[in-house]
């Protein structure tokens, strides 16, 4: 009789394992249609001052804050399936077009300004939120990494120092530093444009 409830029971969780992994594939499969069509959609609508990369965050973002929370429980795990995968895409490619490492060191300028930049971050981070503020040193670090590199960076520090408590917070600053600093970047860049034409 064990053999048999045994038996059924592997019999059963093949069956919920089959019926779990199909509608995984098909929300995949929904989450990569959903992206093309944001970037579709993005190219062709985008404002020439805008262009379609700050469009098409405009609407992941407001597709995110208005969607059902039911659509949304679907749709996260296949998106960070699909994201996880553009974004070593997106490693590589930046790798790529950067160049070797001694290009690094070909422009001095832009290597003392990245330096005295970093350099007065860590000095903010540290002093006035660690030492100033008594935020923990764990999440002082995940925050800089979040601002630096972004959520998927954050995400990877927490986990390999084990911060696990920290992934979704680094992620979900990251996220939000994304969204908004690509917009206040452009505003800025538009600002000094109209600043250095007024100067001339």
């Amino acid at each position: 009789i064990g053999d048999g409830d045994a038996a059924r029971g592997r019999a059963r969780a093949a069956r919920t394992a089959t019926f779990v992994r199909r509608p995984r594939r098909r929300w995949e499969l929904a989450a990569l249609a959903l992206a093309c069509v944001v970037s579709t959609a993005s190219s062709r609508v985008a404002p020439p001052s805008l262009g379609a990369l700050p469009t098409a965050t405009a609407f992941t973002v407001l597709f995110a804050t208005l969607a059902p929370r039911r659509v949304a429980a679907y749709l996260a795990p296949a998106g960070d399936l699909v994201g996880n995968a553009a974004l070593y895409v997106f490693f590589a490619s930046a790798g790529a077009a950067g160049g070797s490492v001694s290009q690094i060191f070909s422009t001095p300028a832009l290597f003392l300004y990245l330096g005295v930049l970093y350099a007065c971050h860590l000095a903010i981070v540290w002093f006035a939120g660690h030492k100033g503020l008594g935020i923990a040193k764990a999440e002082a670090l995940i925050g800089s990494n979040a601002c630096v590199g972004g959520p998927a960076t954050a995400a990877a520090l927490a986990r390999s120092k084990g911060w696990r408590a920290l992934v979704a917070p680094g992620i979900l600053v990251g996220n939000l530093g994304n969204a908004v600093g690509t917009f206040a970047g452009l505003a800025l860049a538009a600002g000094f444009r109209v600043w250095t034409r007024g100067g001339g």
